[in-house]
């Protein structure tokens, strides 16, 4: 299945667009009751999806894999880091091209303090989906060498998703001799990245970064009113679970 496909497959079924779809779909039905039954469903859910009431314990619910101590950092016997690609931001004007989005910096910042602390070369890890511009990789090293002040001797930049970032990552570790690694992505992300390295047969330590703290609004209201940001965090979290099924799936066809 081509990545085009499953791109239009996984947003057809993630809000807001299948909230909209209900709606729509409630909308054009002749059959009033049966319509506004749909309408009314796709509105809940849409308003289910955009509130952090809801967003914020279902984000949370995929960072069950804790921050490591300092004292776990240098005891992992671990022998590279590898940080994954967090996407990029497209024809930025002021960089004349692409350049790592803000979730591919925080995670070379948490790469670059492991770094720091341990010693351990970083491979960056990560190529382009759409295949219009500079590889993820390779932006990430040329970011850790001018402004990290990081060596990099080698990367990963073919790989288009999670379960290929895993696969060509273990046969570059394959041929450096490489065993165990201190595996870098955020919080949220971490459980379907491990589950993919696994499978390919790499030793790996968890180092996950950037975790959403609990809801402390006082104001109990702002907890049940829709916002963009719980809305994409909701987003965020069911992409995290349909791939985790979805990489589940692929584990046992082998």
């Amino acid at each position: 299945m081509s990545l085009n496909l499953i791109h239009i497959i996984e947003t057809l079924l993630l809000p807001p667009s299948s909230p909209i779809l209900l709606i729509l779909l409630g909308l054009l039905l002749h059959n009033k009751k049966a319509g506004g039954w749909l309408a009314g469903t796709g509105l809940l859910l849409l308003w289910l999806c955009s509130i952090p009431f809801i967003s914020n314990p279902l984000t949370r619910s995929l960072e069950h894999i804790p921050a490591l101590s300092d004292a776990q950092i240098k005891s992992t016997n671990a022998e590279v880091i590898i940080v994954l690609g967090g996407g990029r931001n497209r024809d930025a004007p002021e960089y004349r091209g692409d350049t790592i989005s803000h979730f591919g910096l925080t995670r070379l910042r948490y790469a670059a303090k492991l770094h720091r602390m341990t010693n351990l070369p970083i491979i960056p890890v990560g190529g382009d989906p759409a295949e219009q511009g500079p590889a993820e990789a390779v932006m990430a090293k040329k970011i850790l060498q001018e402004a990290f002040k990081i060596p990099i001797q080698h990367i990963e930049a073919d790989s288009r998703t999670t379960w290929e970032n895993a696969k060509f990552s273990a046969l570059l570790l394959h041929q450096l001799g490489i065993k165990r690694v201190l595996l870098v992505t955020h919080a949220t992300h971490m459980p379907r990245s491990i589950y993919a390295f696994q499978q390919a047969g790499v030793d790996v330590v968890a180092a996950p970064t950037r975790f959403h703290p609990k809801l402390r609004d006082k104001n109990l209201l702002l907890k049940f009113l829709p916002n963009a940001k719980a809305a994409n965090d909701t987003t965020t979290a069911l992409h995290e679970y349909l791939g985790i099924i979805w990489y589940r799936l692929k584990g046992l066809s082998g």
